[in-house]
């Protein structure tokens, strides 16, 4: 995911700014270019993680699911392997 990282952290700081904004005395013309923007910014944000980032080398026949470290079923059909 190192091609991905600028993406994300620039677009997750750019939804945090922008949700403080009002809190922060920006104007309303900054506060709407900025709704305009951000759905372009995730939409390039997602583009770039799909074509760029790396599939997870585990499946969900292993019982991973969302690519959990110690996930209670893939622990569950290991103990059933063993018995």
């Amino acid at each position: 995911m190192q091609g991905c990282r600028f993406p994300i952290l620039f677009v997750t700081a750019f939804l945090v700014v922008y949700t403080l904004s009002p809190h922060l005395g920006a104007s309303p013309l900054m506060i709407s270019s900025a709704y305009l923007a951000s759905p372009f910014l995730v939409i390039w944000m997602v583009v770039r993680v799909l074509k760029k980032g790396e599939p997870s080398g585990r499946t969900f026949d292993e019982g991973y699911f969302y690519d959990d470290e110690n996930a209670p079923q893939s622990i569950e059909r290991e103990m059933r392997k063993a018995a």
